[in-house]
């Protein structure tokens, strides 16, 4: 069994010979889409500040109510981004699991969507599995809610039931890591991916669990790294514009700001560019190894 060094070095290789096709996938499906959408969201909200602590977002949110036009287009967009996403998903899975050399972006995406149905019904299949391990705090907050239940023992019993649900998300994640890969790589239907990874990982949960846990160490640190410039700005702009207005503290954000903001972001954008692919690569390897156990 390959070590989480050799795996991720193994990882680390395909990702740097396919780095070309990664970029160009990321920037059509995930990047541009992005800026689009963000300068739209702009565009209609260029008009206001936000300052002190007043939320931003609800200024936007009764901009596009008021203007019923921009909030349709506003949720059309977000729609075809999704899609987009999704479709940059599923070629980055085909990607990693039939490689070649020379791969096109259109083979890719040719590939990637011959899977669009099965995919989308293993994530809604997971969705409503998670959905109804938390149906015991989801109707404690609705009683929680009716009857008033006071702040103290609202919040002790929600934080037990939580930490009681987690367990069972966590068990049920590592066990179903595999199941993606499966679906694409064994063509098989969807709940029998799922019962194929849980009994490749039977028996080395543990292994898996640590491996994940590692990689996400390593997608933490390397998302830090490309946000410390937006953090360094974002301190610097509190420091040089605070002032106090009323006892509360008041940053005006203006046009200039909110571009910076925006080109910052693009640059923590890249971080995606690095983690994801790697991560399906990693898993892809880590997959193919535990099949030969």
């Amino acid at each position: 069994m390959k070590s989480f060094g050799d795996l991720f070095s193994d990882s680390w290789k395909q990702y740097k010979e396919n780095f070309s096709l990664f970029l160009k996938i990321l920037l059509i499906f995930y990047a541009l889409p992005s800026i689009i959408f963000s300068i739209a969201v702009f565009m209609i909200s260029r008009n206001y500040y936000s300052i002190g602590l007043t939320d931003y977002s609800a200024l936007v949110l009764s901009d596009l109510i008021a203007n019923p036009s921009y909030l349709i287009s506003i949720i059309v967009l977000g729609i075809i981004i999704f899609i987009l996403d999704y479709i940059m998903i599923l070629s980055l899975f085909y990607m990693a699991t039939y490689p070649r050399k020379n791969m096109k972006i259109k083979d890719a995406v040719k590939g990637g969507l011959k899977y669009f149905w099965k995919f989308a019904g293993l994530s809604l299949l997971i969705f409503l599995i998670v959905l109804a391990i938390f149906s015991p705090l989801i109707l404690f907050l609705i009683i929680a809610t009716i009857f008033s239940l006071s702040e103290f023992p609202f919040l002790i019993i929600f934080i037990i039931l939580l930490i009681i649900l987690i367990i069972p998300i966590i068990i049920f994640t590592v066990y179903w890591t595999f199941s993606p890969y499966i679906l694409v790589n064994e063509n098989i239907g969807i709940w029998a991916s799922l019962k194929r990874s849980q009994s490749i990982i039977k028996g080395k949960w543990w292994r898996v669990f640590g491996y994940l846990v590692l990689f996400g160490l390593i997608s933490m640190a390397i998302s830090i790294l490309f946000s410390i410039p937006e953090i360094i700005f974002n301190a610097y702009n509190f420091l040089a514009n605070w002032e106090v207005i009323g006892g509360e503290v008041s940053i005006e954000h203006t046009s200039g700001y909110f571009i910076t903001a925006f080109i910052l972001g693009i640059i923590s954008m890249l971080s995606s560019l690095i983690t994801m692919p790697l991560q399906i690569l990693f898993l892809r390897n880590f997959y193919s190894e535990m099949k030969k156990r």
